[in-house]
């Protein structure tokens, strides 16, 4: 068995779930939470190939948002449970089921899914897997063992992709923009135009904290305005938070530099300041407000 299962970073993490296999002390649902890219699905899958064994990938069933949808919709999850519900190939075998973006989940969906975890099926695992803990509900939180995946040091980051980047430019680059979340290092590393997407995105971050308000207005509309409707509206305004909270995470880093731009300065309290406003801007985009207005009121406050 390899010593981190592959992964990078999240030894700890790595090891209960280990200790959990060996000593056959499986809970029914657990809960891997933290920011977007943190590589929380590539624990999340080898924990699961691991409780079924390596040779049943076919006892692993998945429920992700369908392309193009806001939500993780009722009739997903109605079907993802009868298959779960399923007889196992072998009556020794464990099923494991994997909800990726729970945090999409609908509240007609979300309540499919508790009564799932009230009576799960037999030898079944399930594994939630969700950004924004706070977005599901109380009583699915309490009826999970949550783990909370945490930024992974750069070095090791750096380290664990040395191996497969041999571009040391490249390589100094992903890590510097994924902040500490490895699984978004890995795509930047082996994608060069999504690498030149996300360094566009940080210098036009950083560009909206030395500007005026009116041309913060004016990068807002020249995001949103081109776009047919509201839904492409608000799945542009989600990315631009994406990219927003990564930028301020960077400036507290003193990254700057990555994108060839002056040096800002960003305090630790204002930092936190505007990881929580965006974090409201992401509800208020859930709550149907105008993406133009939840953006520009984010940014009244830089």
């Amino acid at each position: 068995m390899e010593h981190n299962w592959g992964i990078i970073g999240h030894q700890n993490i790595v090891r209960f779930l280990k200790n959990s296999l060996v000593k056959n002390r499986l809970a029914n649902t657990y809960l891997f939470y933290g920011i977007e890219g943190l590589g929380k699905a590539a624990v999340a899958e080898r924990f699961a190939l691991e409780i079924v064994g390596k040779s049943q990938s076919t006892e692993l069933y998945s429920l992700r948002p369908e392309a193009g949808k806001k939500d993780i919709g009722i009739d997903q999850v109605r079907e993802w449970r009868r298959a779960l519900n399923l007889k196992s190939f072998s009556s020794d075998n464990y099923k494991t089921g994997i909800i990726y973006q729970a945090d999409r989940l609908n509240v007609e969906s979300a309540n499919a899914l508790l009564k799932t975890m009230e009576e799960p099926p037999l030898k079944t695992v399930i594994i939630i897997i969700a950004s924004d803990r706070q977005r599901l509900l109380p009583t699915i939180v309490s009826r999970c063992v949550s783990i909370r995946f945490l930024p992974v040091p750069s070095e090791e980051i750096r380290k664990g992709l040395s191996s497969s980047v041999k571009d040391k430019k490249k390589l100094e680059q992903a890590v510097a923009l994924a902040n500490g979340r490895p699984g978004l290092a890995g795509l930047l590393a082996s994608d060069e135009a999504l690498l030149d997407k996300h360094l566009k995105y940080r210098k036009l971050i950083y560009k909206l904290f030395r500007v005026d308000l009116s041309q913060r207005w004016q990068v807002i509309s020249s995001l949103l305005d081109v776009l047919p409707d509201l839904q492409s509206r608000v799945q542009a305004s989600l990315t631009f938070l994406n990219h927003f909270e990564a930028g301020v995470r960077g400036l507290l880093l003193a990254n700057w530099q990555l994108a060839g731009e002056p040096e800002a300065e960003l305090g630790s309290g204002q930092a936190v300041k505007l990881l929580k406003l965006a974090d409201n801007s992401r509800r208020d985009l859930a709550g149907n407000i105008q993406p133009k207005l939840v953006l520009e009121n984010l940014l009244i406050n830089l």
